[in-house]
This record gives structure tokens, C-alpha cells and sequence, in this order.
């Protein structure tokens, strides 16, 4: 039944009245990020803007895993979460704030339950390749952070609340104001929860879940005149964590995390050339305590990465523009584990692009890393859009990527393997775009070739270590439809997206541990005045556990719906009360072995947008 009833609201828009005004429109996947499409020849970006955020907020973790074919590993509500994006690896996957790689200098990845998403104005998700140009890590696609500024002569006020099932509360305040050259806008948010959810088919309930965070942001613009602009980003984010058992004979632990980042920008255009410059700092650091309730035998660590990058570009002419960039990264980390280990890495390379015609464009782009902790591979990427018809595109993208190895993999005490060599990968794409009236259809189809994949291995007795082992090969196709239409009071908006994922360790020829063959996710959003509806379907089929594919251990299929109704106060819109089902049918399921996910939960929130 609940199968049907997600078919039935993926296409029932079809039916419903005509309307005059357009109220509260959700942009969602079609539309691109001009900065980050306009080197994205032949490759496809998925936008969500404001208030696709906002129907998916707090946490990264859920606004992807319901707007985009990700699949997310979560060890519970709220705790540990990493992607498999396209069928790689959690430390394949790059998120990118701003224009700068963020993920963890230790791990090589990004925690997405420590991202929150009420701190950004847009989130583009840009699948494949795309190590020239957001570095190592871009093997699966990248995540990017963006804050975005306005010069409308305007002062905004918002705040919003939360409160639902397992105590969990959220409290969201940001303000801007701008004149015709200036922007400063900031805000903080709390977000936090007893998470002691009950399990399913048990009396049992998530032991040591809690959870909180704080995040504070702070961006301002100037703008000089309209050829030169500076930029300042202020980010800072704070969390406890406490990770959940499933049996009280556990020991009961917690993980404290801090990040910072600050960033200055400056980007002007005399005559034919252009410079952009950034300067950043980007602090991690963390604390696991091993008891709860003592502060004896902690593991620290802390990483300060201090960034340059330098873009000059040429434009040839109005058709041909050619930029060449230097990139500098050093990071030191320290801790516990790690004795003032320092890493740094020069990045230099060129991008051309050519428009042939207003049907034909293309792009390439070398680059190459210089570093004494391994020798990197000269990465590049080919794209080309091609113009059909008005209606019709076809696009086609090559590339090679890398990841390098991390602080832990190098540095780890008695287990650090200084001789690795960095990931690499080479990977082709091709893309039918088709836009017909109100809909618009993608189809793409891909290959991945990986080699030297890092895995940590048992050598002796409890040792493990990081090695160059397997290699993977991954294909697949994803198919995505999108609908939206303006009937008199009504707007719809609707769309749905599939993907077939297989990704093999060409020796032993099995599926990669949690990479689902099948994903499916779906969305409808509906107004009417002062009514607004949201239902989001994400559907995942059987992944497996064990490295043999053992079918005994692998995690069952499962879909969950969350459903949002939204009513406006007042006559000008400014004050929303609304209420959301979350797995809306009481799904049992699990997206990490023996880590239980929360059945139907409710929350009720409010919102003033002044």
C-alpha cells in the first residue's frame, strides 16, 4: 500500500486547479548556480535553494538524503552520517564551502550531522569528477556550501522554532541588511535532542543519544564599484555528542567537536582580465571522552589549515576566456595521536573554455599537486554541452580525480603507512537533458574506474593498517524527471529521481559494502494561499554489510515518507505555524548494522520572516 500511495503522489499534480499568483515557489534541482555551473561543462548540478533547505532542516543528512540520490550510513539519529555518493566512499565525497574543500584533515571526510544547513542561502550538489578544481576527495561529487549576498537596499528579519518527538528543539535566528554596495548578514542557530527514541519490536530505547550543537555565522560585502568586491565569511560550529548504545553493559561515551572558518575574498575586472583571491583559515578540533562522566584518557586532536587561492583569468575574446590558478594549502595537526604533523600542498593549472556557437561549448582543465608526502597524478577534466534543439541537450564529461591519503592514514601511531599512494581515479559521463513545456528530463550514464583504493587492513594480531589495495570499478545511470506549473491560486512542483548504482571490487567481483544497487526519491510540493503541503519520499534498496555480499547480513529495502502542512498567519505571509510527520509509515529500518533509526515522529514548528 505504501508503495502505491508514493506512485499516486508523484503524479497526482497532474490533477490539480489552475491558479493567478505564484506563492511560495520551491526551485529545485533544474535550476544552476551560475559560479559553479559555468565550469560545469558536461556535467549535470543539482541546485536547492532557500526553501527546499528549509522544508529539510536542521541537518545536511536529511535535506540530500530526500533531495538527492545520496545514500547516507547514519549510526542513529543525529550521529555519526557519511555518503556514498555514486558508489564510492565516504572520503570520496568533497564539501566545499564557499570555494574551499572542508573535509576533515584526519578522516578525509565530512561528518554531515555536523553541518548545519540553516547557516547557507544555497546548496549545490555537483555529481562526478572534480578534482581540478575543489582538490582531493572530488571522486564522488562535491557539496557546496554557498552564502550568498545582495545589494537590494533591504533589511530582513527571520526566526524560527521546533520542537517534536524525543525533546528535540531548534531555535534558528538571521538578519541582513544591505545598501546598494554593502551586505552583512549573520545568524545563529541551537539545535538539540534527548534522542532516546523507542526501538522497534522492543521495550528498549536509544540509550546515550543526546545531542546538541551551536552554529554562529557572519558574511559582509563591499562592493567598491561594479568591477570590484570584498568578501568576509565568519563560521563557527560547536557540538556534543553522545553515542548511543544498544546494550546498558556498554560503556557510555561522548565526542566534543569545534570548527571555525574565516575567509577573505576579493575579486575585480579591469578590461579584458580578472583576479580572484582567498584567503582562509580553517580550524578542526576535537575531544572523545571514553567514560562519560571522567576527563582521563581522552584522545584530542586539532588541525589548522591556512589556504590561498589565486585565480587570473583572460578573456580572449567574448567567446574564449583562459585562467590560470596557484593554490596554496599548509596544515598542521596536532593531538594526542599526532606529534606536529604539517602537510603542505602547492596546486597550479589552467582552464579554457571555447564557445564555439550558442549551441556548442566546451572546457578543459589541468592541474597538478606539489608535495613531499606523495606524488600526485596530473588531473584533468573535458566537458562539452551540445544544443540539439531548443528542447534538447546532450552533454558529455571526462576526467581524472584523486584522493589523498590522511593524517590518520600517514601519521597514526604504530599503524601510519608514510608510503601510500594517492587514490586515483578516471571516470567518463553523458547526459540527455529534455525540456518540454513544464517538465524537465535528465538521463545520465557514467563509469568510474578506481585504483590504489586505501583500506585499513589487519597485518598481526589486533594491528591494523592502511594500504593500496583494491581496485573498483563502478557504472551506473540516473534518471530524474521535474514538473512545475502555476494554476490560478495554485502552485505545484514535483519531482522524482531513480539510480542504479553498481560498484565492484574487481578483485573479488562483489558490491562495495553500503552501496545500494537502487535508489528512488520523490517529492510534491504544493501551496494555495496561505496553505502549503510537502510530501518527500526517499526509497533505498538492499545494501550489504560484509565484504562477501552475504545476503544473511545485508540491510533490508525501505521507504520513508515525511509529510509538512504549513499555514500563514497573517494576510502578508510573514508568520507560518506548521506540522510535520516524520517516516510516516512507522518504517523499521536501518541504514548502519545494529544502529536503529527512529519510527513515525511528529514536530510543530513556527516561523517569522520579517
Amino acid at each position: 500500500m505504501r508503495y502505491i500511495v508514493l506512485l499516486v503522489f508523484l503524479f497526482s499534480y497532474f490533477t490539480v486547479f489552475s491558479q493567478e499568483k505564484k506563492i511560495q515557489t520551491l526551485d529545485t534541482i533544474y535550476l544552476k548556480s551560475a559560479k559553479i555551473a559555468d565550469k560545469s561543462v558536461g556535467q549535470k548540478t543539482i541546485v536547492l535553494n532557500s526553501e527546499i533547505i528549509q522544508n529539510q532542516r536542521p541537518q545536511l543528512t536529511e535535506l540530500l538524503n530526500f533531495e538527492t540520490l545520496i545514500y547516507f550510513k547514519e549510526n542513529g539519529l543525529g550521529m555519526v552520517s557519511s555518503p556514498s555518493f555514486r558508489g564510492t566512499t565516504a572520503q570520496q565525497t568533497a564539501v566545499v564551502w564557499n570555494g574551499i574543500n572542508i573535509n576533515s584533515q584526519f578522516l578525509g571526510q565530512t561528518d554531515f550531522n555536523t553541518i548545519s544547513t540553516a547557516s547557507f542561502d544555497e546548496i549545490v550538489v555537483r555529481p562526478g569528477g572534480g578534482s581540478t578544481q575543489f582538490g582531493t576527495g572530488t571522486i564522488g561529487g562535491s557539496i557546496n556550501l554557498n552564502n550568498n549576498f545582495s545589494f537590494r537596499q533591504k533589511t530582513k528579519f527571520s526566526a524560527h522554532a521546533n520542537y517534536g518527538s524525543f525533546h528535540t528543539k531548534e531555535i534558528t535566528l538571521k538578519a541582513s541588511t544591505s545598501t546598494s554596495n554593502f551586505n552583512i548578514n549573520g545568524g545563529v542557530g541551537y539545535f538539540a535532542s534527548d534522542n532516546d527514541y523507542q526501538f522497534a519490536d522492543s521495550d528498549k530505547k536509544n540509550e546515550n543519544g543526546g545531542f546538541y550543537n551551536k552554529s554562529i555565522f557572519l558574511n559582509t560585502a563591499y562592493k567598491f564599484n561594479n568591477q570590484q568586491q570584498l568578501k568576509l565569511y565568519i563560521s563557527f560550529f560547536n557540538g556534543l555528542r553522545h553515542f548511543s548504545i544498544l546494550e546498558t553493559t556498554q560503556s557510555r561515551t561522548k565526542y566534543k567537536d569545534e570548527n571555525s572558518r574565516l575567509m577573505l575574498e576579493y575579486s575585480g575586472h579591469f578590461n579584458q582580465f580578472f583576479l580572484n583571491t582567498k584567503v582562509a583559515l580553517i580550524n578542526e578540533d576535537y575531544t572523545y571522552f571514553p567514560e562519560l562522566t571522567t576527563n582521563t584518557d581522552l584522545s584530542t586532536g586539532n588541525a589548522t589549515s591556512a589556504i590561498l587561492k589565486n585565480e587570473l583569468g583572460y578573456t580572449i575574446t567574448d567567446d574564449i576566456l583562459l585562467k590560470a590558478f596557484i593554490n596554496y594549502n599548509n596544515t598542521v595537526g596536532k593531538g594526542t595521536n599526532y606529534n606536529n604533523e604539517e602537510r603542505a600542498i602547492l596546486t597550479t593549472g589552467f582552464y579554457f573554455k571555447h564557445k564555439i556557437s550558442k549551441k556548442f561549448v566546451y572546457q578543459f582543465t589541468l592541474s597538478g599537486d606539489s608535495t613531499s608526502d606523495y606524488e600526485s597524478p596530473l588531473l584533468f577534466t573535458v566537458g562539452a554541452d551540445f544544443n540539439a534543439t531548443p528542447w534538447y541537450q546532450i552533454s558529455v564529461n571526462s576526467s581524472k580525480n584523486y584522493r589523498i591519503p590522511t593524517f590518520n592514514d600517514l601519521f597514526w601511531p604504530g599503524a601510519g603507512n608514510p608510503n601510500l599512494k594517492p587514490e586515483t581515479s578516471l571516470q567518463h559521463e553523458f547526459t540527455n537533458t529534455l525540456r518540454l513545456n513544464n517538465f524537465t528530463v535528465k538521463l545520465t550514464g557514467y563509469y568510474n574506474a578506481i585504483k590504489d583504493l586505501i583500506i585499513w587492513l589487519p597485518t598481526s594480531g589486533s594491528v591494523w593498517k592502511p594500504v593500496n589495495t583494491n581496485n573498483v570499478l563502478i557504472k551506473g545511470i540516473e534518471a530524474s524527471v521535474g514538473y512545475h506549473k502555476v494554476f490560478g491560486h495554485h502552485t505545484i512542483k514535483a519531482n522524482a529521481s531513480y539510480a542504479y548504482t553498481s560498484s565492484e571490487n574487481r578483485n573479488t567481483k562483489k558490491q562495495l559494502t553500503y552501496v545500494p544497487y537502487h535508489k528512488l526519491v520523490g517529492s510534491l510540493y504544493y501551496t494555495y494561499k496561505k496553505i502549503n503541503f510537502s510530501i518527500n519520499n526517499n526509497f533505498r534498496g538492499i545494501v550489504f554489510t560484509q565484504t562477501d555480499n552475504n545476503k544473511k547480513t545485508a540491510l533490508n529495502s525501505y521507504l520513508l515518507t515525511n509529510l509538512k502542512f504549513g499555514l500563514a498567519l497573517n494576510t502578508k505571509e510573514t508568520m507560518q505555524l506548521g506540522f510535520k510527520v516524520k517516516n510516516t509509515w512507522n518504517t523499521k529500518y536501518q541504514s548502519v548494522a545494529y544502529k536503529p533509526m527512529p519510527l513515525r515522529n511528529y514536530q510543530i514548528y513556527l516561523t517569522l520572516n520579517i
